[in-house]
C-alpha cells in the first residue's frame, strides 16, 4: 500500500480536472462526532461516563444497595409517615366535627365563651418558664459557673507555679554554675 503525500494528491487533482467536481468529504454521523464518541462497544456503560469514577457511580446507582436507593427508601418512608399523620388529623377533625354537630346551641356558646376567656387570660398573663428551664438556669448560675471558675483558677495557679519554679530553678542553676566557674579560676 502506498502512502501519498498532500502534494501528490494535489498534483493528481490538477492533472485530472474531471475529478474536480467530485470529492470525498467526511461529515460524521449524527451525535457521533469525534473518534469513538460513544465508545468502541467493549464496555456497556462507557458512553455514559466521563471518567472511571463517574462510570462506577453510574453502575452502582442501578444496584439495590446503592446510596441513592437508600435515600429514596428513606424519602418514601417519610412520605408515608406524613400521609398517615394527615389521615389521622382528618379522622380527628371528622370526629370533632361530628361531636360538635351533636351539641346544642347553648352548649356550643358556653364552650366558645370558655375558649375565648382562656385565650384572653393567657394573652394577659403569659406563662412562667417551665420548671426544668428554671432548674437549668439556676444550676448553671449557682453551681456550674462557680465550679468551672474555681477549677480554672486552681489550674492557672498550678501552671504559674510550675513556670515560676522552672524559671527559679534555671536561675539557681545558672548562679551555681557561675559560682563554680569563679572558684575554679581562683584555684
Amino acid at each position: 500500500m502506498t502512502n501519498y503525500s498532500a502534494d501528490d494528491v494535489k498534483d493528481f487533482l490538477v492533472n485530472n480536472q474531471e475529478f474536480s467536481d467530485y470529492y470525498l468529504a467526511h461529515y460524521g454521523l449524527p451525535r457521533r462526532s469525534g473518534r469513538y464518541k460513544w465508545g468502541s462497544g467493549k464496555e456497556p456503560y462507557q458512553s455514559l461516563r466521563s471518567s472511571a469514577k463517574a462510570g462506577e457511580k453510574f453502575i452502582k446507582s442501578f444496584s439495590k444497595n446503592s446510596e441513592v436507593e437508600k435515600q429514596n427508601a428513606k424519602r418514601r418512608e417519610r412520605t408515608k409517615a406524613a400521609q398517615l399523620e394527615k389521615k389521622k388529623q382528618k379522622t380527628k377533625y371528622r370526629n370533632e366535627k361530628a361531636y360538635v354537630k351533636t351539641l346544642s346551641d347553648e352548649e356550643l356558646r358556653r364552650i366558645n365563651a370558655r375558649d375565648s376567656m382562656e385565650a384572653t387570660y393567657l394573652k394577659n398573663h403569659p406563662q412562667k418558664q417551665p420548671l426544668p428551664k428554671k432548674l437549668i438556669d439556676k444550676a448553671a448560675k449557682d453551681i456550674i459557673i462557680p465550679a468551672v471558675t474555681e477549677v480554672v483558677k486552681e489550674q492557672g495557679k498550678v501552671y504559674i507555679k510550675g513556670k515560676l519554679n522552672a524559671a527559679a530553678q534555671k536561675m539557681i542553676n545558672e548562679a551555681v554554675k557561675a559560682e563554680t566557674k569563679k572558684t575554679k579560676k581562683k584555684k
